[in-house]
């Protein structure tokens, strides 16, 4: 085996540089790409399927096949929704799961913690 920048380099490496990067974090740090890789799958989808029947209804009328890219494309863009929701959902739960834990604990929390490691104001103001 070579080593993965030189198989990238040269052509035999089966992963992207994005692949070679590991983030098991991804879902939290980038959130907002699935939203809008969703929204433009959807434009990718209209422009592409509208492009594909006008040339099926020039070329030929009477045997349609531009259903199977409407099709195939279409699932692609169910796909980019459900990860987009997901996301979307994620940030939601976990912003409900801050708000309850603030409310849970938060004064009496803050006080405890600024007393334990002894900064309060003074080191609030220090930035």
């Amino acid at each position: 085996f070579a080593a993965p920048e030189q198989s990238f380099l040269n052509g035999t490496c089966r992963f992207t540089a994005k692949a070679l990067i590991m983030n098991p974090l991804n879902f939290v740090t980038n959130p907002v790409s699935k939203v809008i890789r969703a929204f433009s799958s959807l434009g990718k989808f209209i422009f592409v399927v509208g492009l594909c029947y006008l040339i099926n209804a020039l070329t030929s009328p009477g045997h349609w096949w531009a259903h199977w890219v409407a099709f195939g494309m279409g699932i692609a863009v169910v796909i980019a929704w459900a990860r987009a929701i997901k996301s979307v959902l994620g940030a939601l739960v976990l912003g409900a799961m801050g708000v309850w834990v603030y409310k849970r604990y938060g004064a009496e929390a803050r006080a405890k913690f600024e007393a334990w490691s002894g900064s309060g104001n003074s080191a609030r103001e220090s930035y």
